[in-house]
């Protein structure tokens, strides 16, 4: 799947001043297993602070694209620059401190809530773990369980409804506090009282940071001013938010 996995921490940019422009110079794709090109000419530029949706349908290369930017894909041909670096320049390591990704095809470990939160991080403060389970909605339904954060999921969260498991992937992306947050279908397992929630809760939580939302449900796309559209691996429409879905009417 072309996942890129890199040891060691060998970023070769500078260490502070993260601001996290991302541009995309004529970007191409292609699956080592199927020559057809997933993405195919790419070129925009997302600034630092900008809520940016995806849309198109299954299959038009919405994931695809999305994973470049935390490096679990590189670009076939192409380039996509960070801060005017080439993203190949920073470690995966590095790059994820500040991209924080929530995939749909995430795992949960037959452990507690709160390990499944807080997996891969160390010491971290309750205010954050708090303020993250309370945003994704892990607190509402930790609460009405006897063990609360403490109760187990059950292998691949099991114990777990499908909205609720989300919801826990959420948080632990959450948690890592990141300058980029890319969500892919956050809530395609929830139910709408539960999405109407989180999208309530995530509102205040995205302000100062980039947002890139790949989404089929309308709903979330009220938090994000720009809608890049994509058809066959292209870009065929990218602008202001309501003047695309516009288009789409059209």
């Amino acid at each position: 799947m072309a996942a890129v996995e890199i040891s060691g921490d060998r970023s070769r940019v500078p260490s502070t001043g993260f601001k996290g422009r991302i541009d995309c110079r004529n970007i191409e794709f292609t699956y080592p297993d199927d020559p057809s090109p997933v993405l195919k000419g790419i070129n925009l530029t997302i600034e630092p602070g900008e809520k940016v949706g995806v849309i198109g349908r299954i299959g038009c290369g919405k994931s695809t694209f999305i994973r470049l930017v935390p490096r679990f894909y590189e670009a076939t041909s192409g380039a996509m620059l960070l801060d005017g670096h080439d993203i190949r320049q920073y470690s995966p390591q590095r790059l994820r401190r500040h991209v924080g990704y929530m995939p749909q095809d995430y795992s949960l470990f037959n452990d507690t809530l709160r390990e499944n939160i807080c997996l891969g991080m160390d010491d971290v403060s309750e205010p954050a773990f708090e303020k993250a389970v309370s945003i994704a909605g892990v607190k509402a339904f930790a609460a009405r369980h006897p063990n609360g954060f403490g109760m187990q999921v059950g292998p691949g969260g099991e114990r777990l409804s499908g909205g609720e498991r989300q919801a826990v992937v959420l948080a632990r992306t959450l948690l890592r506090d990141p300058a980029i947050l890319i969500l892919d279908e956050p809530t395609s397992a929830m139910d709408n009282t539960l999405e109407r929630r989180l999208l309530e809760n995530l509102r205040p939580e995205i302000e100062g940071r980039t947002l890139i939302l790949a989404t089929h449900r309308a709903p979330l796309l009220a938090l994000v001013d720009r809608i890049i559209w994509l058809d066959g691996g292209r870009v065929i429409a990218d602008g202001p938010r309501d003047e695309v879905l516009k288009s789409l009417e059209g």
